[in-house]
Formats: structure tokens, sequence, C-alpha cells
């Protein structure tokens, strides 16, 4: 007979930061400035989501936080943590480990419009992320001159006192939407090995 574990339901309880263990094989990482981002959200509004941890204080969600607040030295500090009724199994943990990172929403770039540069900035967005806020996401709703739209920008390396740019231009913006689909290989990122495949 198959053993039937209860359902899983979380509480809400306390653990003093050092207390709690990271997960070793935790694939999310974040770059330097996405850390700057993050400590200066914590220090403005400290912890307002909580992390969430195994029976064994395991951390299941939250690494990233939590060792900011220990880069901040508050990891003598006693938080609010989210704990299940029960040890998750393995699988349980991988998961919900994997979606509290990845099963997040988009945006309303309409939205983010009205928010204004300065804070989007501010919270961490990239220039191709506004790009595409304030540029060419409303395209096809207002006029553009066509003649300005770019493709793709090339950099050569770094020289003393030089740097060159070469920049490709579309005809229109229906060119710069296949161009820009077709090149790209991760998240606003174009593929130079093809580019340079095709030349």
């Amino acid at each position: 007979m198959e053993d039937k574990k209860p359902k899983l339901k979380w509480n809400t309880e306390q653990r003093k930061i050092d207390d709690l263990i990271p997960f070793e094989k935790n694939p999310r990482k974040i770059t330097d400035q996405q850390k700057e981002d993050l400590r200066k959200s914590l220090e403005k509004f400290d912890l307002v989501e909580i992390p969430a941890i195994d029976t064994d204080n395991k951390i299941v969600a939250g690494h990233q936080r939590l060792g900011i607040l220990k880069l901040l030295g508050k990891g003598g500090e006693t938080i609010d943590v989210r704990m299940p009724n029960r040890k998750l199994t393995d699988e349980e943990f991988k998961e919900y480990n994997l979606r509290s990172n990845k099963n997040v929403g988009g945006w309303d770039y309409n939205l983010l419009e009205d928010i204004g540069e300065n804070l989007l900035l501010d919270v961490g967005f990239g220039s191709e992320e506004l790009m595409e806020i304030f540029g060419l996401n409303n395209a096809e709703n207002v006029e553009v001159d066509e003649s300005r739209l770019l493709i793709i920008m090339v950099e050569a390396p770094e020289a003393p006192k030089l740097k060159e740019r070469m920049a490709f231009y579309c005809d229109n913006i229906s060119e710069y939407k296949r161009i820009k689909e077709y090149f790209k290989k991760g998240r606003n990122n174009l593929d130079k090995d093809k580019l340079l495949k095709m030349l």
C-alpha cells in the first residue's frame, strides 16, 4: 500500500538567520548588480518576503535575501520564516526551490511607463528593458522614424583609447523584429556566432 503523505500546509515560525542552512545545490545565482539592488531594497524595506525553510532549517527559498542580510551584519537577528507541516520529499524540495524563482509573472510595459525611468533604473531595470518599456514595445502605436531602428550593435574589443562600434539599421519595424528574433539566443542577447556564420 502506497504511503500517503499529508497535504502540505505552511506556517509562519521564527528562526535566527545564522541557524538557517543553505541548500548546497541551490542553482539560483545573481549578478553583482542584482546583489547591490537587493541590498538597497533590504536596507530600505527590511525583509518583506519571508524565506521558506524545510523542517530541518534548510533553506528552500530566500537564499539571496538571507545572504545579503548576513553581509549586513544581521545574522544574529530572528526573522519570520515559512515552514511546512511535514518534511518535504527531495522531489518537493527541489521543485519548490525552482518554482519559487521560475514561476514569476511578466510586466505590463504600458503600466511601467507610468512609473518613470528613474525609479525603474533605481530598482534594477537595465537599459535594454527600458528600451522595451519606453521604446519599441509601443512602436506600432506611435509614429516612428523607421530609418533609426537599430538592430545589432557590434563593439570592438577594448584597446587603449579606442572604442569602435558598428551598427546595422533596419528599414522597418517588421524587419527589426524578424532579425532580432532570429539572432536571439537568450533574453535580449544577440547570437554573435550565428551572425559570423552568415558573413
